[in-house]
């Protein structure tokens, strides 16, 4: 299993720096757990 947290970043910034986690998730092998960070 692969687990990590995300920025949870969408629109332009997505499409520019693209998403690992996404990739992760849809190419993957593995399970994955993504997971957002809590908010301060």
């Amino acid at each position: 299993m692969i687990a990590l947290a995300t920025h949870g970043r969408g629109g332009v910034r997505r499409l520019v720096l693209g998403s690992v986690a996404d990739k992760l998730v849809r190419g993957g092998e593995l399970p994955v757990l993504v997971t957002r960070p809590r908010s301060r």
